[in-house]
């Protein structure tokens, strides 16, 4: 009887330690997913800043160009890059807001059932940090896709004007625009550069 009863007890055990590990595993690699979005949210951003220099240097080329149409061609091609990010960025948050909600429903799940007070508590209030951490970093990049539309929306307003009169007199009667438009861009560019620092040191709370 000795050897079954021995046998049947180390298989419970290699199970227990097998669930435990997939449990712990699980949780981690859920976390992981939720901030290498983060990541990828970051790198966009950045990208974003590049290429909000580059609108203003494509719109400050327009006057003066010698070859006209090859500078509108590549002030359009800066507008179609900006708005090939905003929607990545926009994209991103909606997977980074996925992936954190499995997590913490499935954490909510695992903490619920522990059983010493201290450990649930612990669980419990590092959830809540997670779930405040999310919800703040969508707010945060909600806030500067709102702005990345308004740059993006009057600098096809600009591109629609000068389309329809492309000449070195009807560029030059958009100078107030531009000015303003390049304004825009510079704003958001530090609007940029702190939204994505206020990811990463966010991100940064919760990444192994």
């Amino acid at each position: 009887m000795i050897k079954p009863i021995f046998v049947l007890t180390a298989a419970l055990a290699l199970g227990l330690f097998q669930t435990g590990c997939t449990t712990s595993s699980s949780g981690a690699q859920r976390i992981d997913r939720t901030t290498s979005t983060m990541v990828g949210i970051e790198e966009h951003i950045e990208q974003g800043e590049e290429q909000l220099e580059n609108l203003i240097i494509a719109m400050d080329n327009l006057e003066g160009a010698e070859d006209i149409d090859r500078a509108f061609r590549e002030y359009d091609r800066s507008i179609r890059d900006l708005e090939t990010t905003a929607r990545r960025i926009r994209s991103q948050r909606v997977t980074m807001q996925t992936r954190a909600t499995e997590h913490v429903t499935l954490w909510r799940s695992e903490s619920a059932q522990l059983t010493d007070r201290e450990a649930k508590n612990i669980a419990e209030q590092r959830r809540g940090e997670f779930e405040k951490t999310i919800s703040s970093t969508g707010d945060k990049i909600d806030e500067l896709s709102a702005e990345y539309d308004k740059v993006i929306s009057q600098a096809k307003e600009l591109r629609t004007v000068i389309s329809n009169d492309l000449t070195r007199q009807g560029i030059r009667r958009t100078n107030d625009l531009r000015g303003d438009i390049a304004g825009m861009a510079r704003e958001l560019q530090d609007e940029s550069l702190k939204t994505r620092a206020e990811i990463r040191d966010s991100r940064t709370q919760f990444t192994r």
